[in-house]
């Protein structure tokens, strides 16, 4: 099944299917979204007010790491706390090393395991 989002605002926009959306980063009042196929696209709502969309329309799929990062669960490739490393990947054409707080990822390690 799949879970498209549609985002509107007066003056444009953004229609797309959540299983492409690798991650999420903020910024201050600021959310850019990092796609599959490499695009990204920023859109004017705090992180807390995405996470809330993404649960009610995809719950499970997608967690918070930390005060600044949403990751879609099913791109996690590798976490690595020593070297404060999350490789996002789908492992064909997108790979990405983010790197959060030493604390964000000890915490989302322990939750992604349990999974």
């Amino acid at each position: 099944m799949r879970n498209y989002f549609l985002y509107s605002t007066p003056t444009s926009l953004l229609h797309f299917d959540a299983d492409t959306l690798m991650y999420v980063q903020a910024d201050g009042n600021y959310v850019t979204l990092h796609f599959r196929d490499s695009s990204t696209k920023v859109l004017t709502m705090q992180l807390h007010d995405f996470e809330s969309l993404l649960v009610r329309k995809t719950p499970g799929k997608f967690s918070k790491v930390g005060r600044s990062l949403i990751v879609n669960l099913k791109f996690v490739f590798s976490i690595n706390i020593t070297r404060q490393e999350l490789v996002i990947s789908d492992k064909v054409m997108f790979t990405h090393t983010l790197n959060p707080s030493k604390k964000a990822l000890e915490e989302f390690k322990n939750q992604f395991e349990k999974l």
